[in-house]
């Protein structure tokens, strides 16, 4: 009996260490913010390493984004949200998923000449789910 509480407490575990690696993205999904603000039809994205992406995170400057997954691709785009459209490798299909991405920044501080991330939004679950697993 107490080696059963014992591996049902080391599964515990794992299950609660991938739950928080799993919570501890910052995107989220909201379609609407994609609605009718982007010509993205004949822009293919580059494509990327969901675990690259995955290092997009709040509190990041524009800098490092830009070094993460490069300019911007979109219309639409201002100093205060940048838009991508970006295609995810996949490791076992070897198909990418195309995806589109919106970057939120806002100053530093009052009259800050930097940017940080607030939000990550993407425009659906699949682009997340490809993301998370990833990492």
């Amino acid at each position: 009996m107490q080696a059963l509480t014992k591996a049902a407490a080391a599964l515990g575990a794992i299950v609660c260490a991938q739950a928080s690696a799993v919570m501890a993205y910052d995107g989220v999904v909201d379609p609407r913010s994609f609605q009718n603000k982007d010509i993205a039809g004949n822009i293919h994205g580059p494509i990327l390493d969901p675990v690259v992406v995955g290092k997009v995170a709040v509190g990041l400057r524009k800098k490092e984004v830009y070094q993460l997954i490069g300019a911007p691709n979109l219309d639409g785009t201002y100093a205060s949200h940048w838009r991508y459209k970006v295609r995810l490798r996949s490791g076992a299909s070897g198909e990418p998923l195309s995806c589109r991405l919106l970057v939120i920044f806002a100053p530093e501080a009052p009259r800050g000449y930097t940017s940080k991330v607030t939000q990550i939004v993407w425009q659906s679950q699949t682009c997340v789910d490809r993301v998370v697993t990833a990492m």
